[in-house]
């Protein structure tokens, strides 16, 4: 009568304690699983954040670009026309919007750890269209040489060119991101990495439906 007491009391005992641990899983797999929501949601909205500054960065670029370029082919026709000033005026306007928009873009790209690319958006980009507009800007007070459209034609090129390199930079760093935020210092648990896994990640392992998706410190 005595032992099967005990043998009762040892199953309740292990009972309990056996849920006591399964509750400890549980929760400790939801509270890391929410944490890595929290993150994926932060990679999203980075990547998003990114994306879209992105776009905006090449269609100001283009808005300028091309306001140039119409001026230039209405003035390589050398007729003095009501166009022409309508032109002049589209191309003056787009570069003072492209001005306040240039110091808004260098200051979300800093604000997000962008600043090599806030300053090749300066030094290389602004830069060319500085050049164009110089050059355009003395064939307006003279109209004599061609050239100077000829110029003004290449750093448009340049312009275009380098803008394509930023905006591949960027979509670069937005896969960068997510992978680091997402994955940061770890990586999947295997039977190769089994010895720098927790021994409470190795219990996790053994209850969780995929161990393999489970990640833990990466080793080096």
């Amino acid at each position: 009568m005595i032992g099967f007491t005990q043998a009762i009391i040892q199953a309740i005992l292990i009972a309990l304690f056996t849920g006591y641990i399964g509750q400890r899983i549980s929760s400790t797999f939801q509270k890391e699983s929410f944490l890595n929501q929290i993150q994926i949601r932060n990679a999203e909205d980075e990547i998003k954040r990114i994306t879209e500054l992105g776009l905006r960065i090449a269609k100001a670029v283009s808005e300028r670009r091309f306001a140039l370029q119409n001026l230039v082919d209405e003035l390589s026709e050398h007729n003095s026309s009501n166009n022409e000033e309508l032109l002049r005026k589209e191309y003056r306007d787009s570069v003072k919007k492209w001005n306040e928009e240039l110091q808004a873009f260098n200051i979300e790209l800093s604000s997000i750890g962008l600043s090599e690319q806030a300053s090749y958006l300066e030094n290389e980009i602004h830069k060319n269209f500085r050049s164009a507009h110089d050059e355009i800007k003395i064939f307006m007070e003279n109209r004599k040489y061609d050239s100077h459209l000829i110029k003004t034609i290449k750093y448009l090129n340049a312009v275009n060119k380098k803008t394509n390199e930023l905006i591949s930079t960027l979509s670069n760093k937005a896969k960068t991101k997510k992978d680091s935020i997402l994955n940061g210092n770890t990586e999947n648990l295997s039977i190769n990495n089994l010895e720098n896994a927790t021994n409470w990640q190795l219990i996790i392992a053994i209850f969780h439906a995929s161990p393999n998706k489970l990640r833990i410190t990466r080793s080096f």
